[in-house]
């Protein structure tokens, strides 16, 4: 079985069988082994990803989620202050992100895989994504519109900042200095030594009310 398929967002993908394009110039072929992409972009087919033609299929799988049939908890205890939940972002094959909300505090807990998938161990999934995550924030300690590090949950979660905002639409209309001010922020992140490689999305720029 050969596909021709297309790279479209950051994550991880595991494809059996099929022939990935990364450009119009360079494609590499799997044949029957499971092959994990790491760091690259989600395998899109007839106009959505894969994975979530997998999940619309079988949506209460318990397989396809990262705790398996667990949901993250409740209540967090940081630094002494209770903090509930206040809504789950994603929970997918490889990590759950959800906001979590005290009286005067807002944080983002993300934890990676730990359910086991046909008896085989794949916390290592969770741990190895949750400690490039942790290093890029430490990496990027400091600079204004990126969100601080606030942490470890267990061997696979990381807290961080929550960020006021929304998703930018199509229809917004922005101040003369948005986008100025967004491309120093690239140019920031890159100073650093990382790279942002999901900005063809528009909603993954958030736009707040200042």
């Amino acid at each position: 079985m050969q596909r021709r398929v297309l790279l479209v967002s950051q994550n991880w993908m595991i494809g059996v069988g099929f022939r990935v394009c990364y450009n119009s110039c360079a494609e590499v072929s799997s044949h029957t082994a499971v092959c994990i992409f790491v760091n690259c972009r989600p395998l899109r087919y007839e106009g959505k990803t894969l994975v979530s033609q997998i999940l619309e299929g079988q949506p209460n799988r318990p397989w396809l989620r990262a705790l398996g049939a667990d949901d993250l908890p409740e209540v967090l205890d940081i630094e002494g202050r209770q903090l509930r939940l206040d809504k789950t972002f994603k929970h997918d094959f490889f990590a759950v992100t959800g906001l979590y909300q005290g009286e005067a505090d807002k944080v983002v807990l993300k934890v990676g895989r730990t359910a086991t998938l046909f008896g085989l161990p794949m916390s290592w999934i969770g741990r190895l994504l949750a400690n490039h995550e942790a290093r890029l924030f430490h990496l990027m300690r400091g600079i204004p519109g990126v969100p601080a590090f606030r942490g470890w949950f267990g061997p696979t979660g990381i807290l961080h900042d929550y960020v006021e905002g929304r998703p930018l639409q199509k229809e917004d209309t922005v101040s003369d200095e948005f986008f100025p001010k967004l491309s120093a922020l690239i140019d920031a992140v890159h100073a650093r030594g990382a790279a942002y490689v999901d900005l063809e999305k528009r909603e993954n720029i958030l736009l707040g009310d200042d």
